[in-house]
């Protein structure tokens, strides 16, 4: 038997999804669309029973309706008290199963931001035989009260699920205590526009104390040709390696814009000896295409043998890799960059910068609809995610 938490809990699911041929589940509700959620509709073929609880109108309607064709999810319509439980059974035979069984929903805050706990048992463990049958026994019982939805009962059911998440919402801003804008009024991340992105960039204030556009774009460009140019990080060599990480200086070009890291201690001695354990986290990410979360999960896997808490190293080597996707998020631009993304500056961990920051950063206006009008911001539209730096540092 084993607790599984934050990232474990993610990881370990989407794992038996894909690993095993037969799901038995019961969960309170189901959210909206999430990374598990369409994973599970890929293999919508291995469903045999999934049970789904309507109470509090939390179960989200755009489920619903995706799998509304198929008759291997069905609902909770009417009980006696909350129907409330959270198991996930993944089976193979009566030989080879997993069952997860805790605190989480299948929404994307249990799976991302809620403190939850599961314990998750197997068919090898002792004494699990009459866990294994005495759960399945009760599947079956509850299957019988389940109930599917007609297309007007969908829609009632909608009209219901908005009025109560307009509440929800409500209650929700006005007990919120942190600050979701800046002491000048800035616009939250997400609602920033491109015009605005690009004004804040190019701010001659902050060009003027070093901020210098044209000299990033510059040391961004020659890491992006090592990165294309070698592919494997473990084939760098020892300058290579000290460019990427932020520490050094050569032909007139700073490698430490966008996070030096040359005061990290445990870090800068791994990066010198060529520590190969980096090089296999950094190499987990493409280097074109789509970046999704589990290529992240599989490179902070690797990373954690290094670093259980290395936000700052590990999101320079990730912005350097994809300046695209990520932004190295360290001690200078910190406390200001949680502030517009309207978190708490001591919440990011390598599970809540993903969750917190990147989905953030691609929800943003001026990140999903970029609009150059001229080289200069096309170059900048190019690299995108890291710039938010030069928004955000402070000396």
């Amino acid at each position: 038997m084993e607790i599984l938490n934050g990232e474990d809990l993610f990881v370990e699911v989407n794992k038996c999804i894909k690993k095993y041929n037969n799901y038995y589940w019961l969960v309170a509700w189901a959210g909206k669309e999430f990374d598990l959620t369409r994973t599970l509709y890929k293999n919508k073929n291995k469903v045999r029973k999934i049970i789904v609880g309507l109470h509090f109108c939390q179960t989200n309607p755009q489920f619903i309706k995706k799998f509304s064709s198929f008759g291997g999810i069905k609902y909770i319509k009417n009980t006696e008290g909350i129907f409330h439980p959270k198991a996930y059974l993944f089976e193979n035979n009566h030989k080879d199963w997993v069952l997860i069984l805790g605190s989480a929903n299948f929404t994307e805050s249990a799976f991302y931001r809620n403190t939850e706990i599961c314990l998750k048992m197997t068919s090898k463990d002792i004494g699990s035989k009459k866990v294994y049958e005495d759960y399945k026994i009760l599947i079956d019982e509850l299957w019988k009260k389940t109930q599917v939805f007609t297309k007007k009962e969908l829609k009632d059911y909608t009209d219901k699920w908005r009025k109560a998440k307009k509440s929800i919402d409500f209650i929700s801003k006005r007990n919120k205590k942190i600050s979701y804008r800046t002491s000048d009024n800035t616009p939250l991340v997400v609602d920033m526009q491109w015009n605005e992105f690009t004004k804040r960039v190019f701010d001659e204030k902050r060009r003027l104390r070093g901020h210098k556009f044209e000299e990033r774009i510059k040391m961004l460009g020659v890491i992006q040709n090592i990165f294309k140019n070698k592919r494997d990080y473990n084939k760098f060599n020892l300058d290579e390696r000290r460019k990427v990480a932020g520490m050094f200086k050569r032909d007139g070009i700073d490698y430490g814009w966008f996070g030096s890291m040359s005061m990290a201690r445990k870090f800068t001695p791994k990066i010198i000896d060529g520590n190969k354990v980096i090089g296999k986290a950094i190499n987990c990410i493409p280097l074109s295409g789509e970046v999704n979360k589990d290529h992240y999960l599989s490179f902070i896997k690797i990373y954690k043998r290094l670093f259980d808490n290395g936000i700052p190293t590990a999101s320079r080597l990730l912005a350097m890799k994809r300046p695209d996707v990520f932004l190295c998020l360290d001690s200078k631009n910190r406390k200001k960059a949680c502030k517009e993304f309207g978190i708490k500056y001591y919440s990011i961990n390598y599970e809540s910068y993903w969750n917190e920051i990147i989905e953030r950063i691609r929800e943003s206006n001026w990140y999903k609809y970029p609009k150059p009008k001229n080289d200069k911001e096309k170059k900048l539209a190019k690299y995108r995610a890291a710039f938010l730096d030069s928004i955000y540092y402070e000396n």
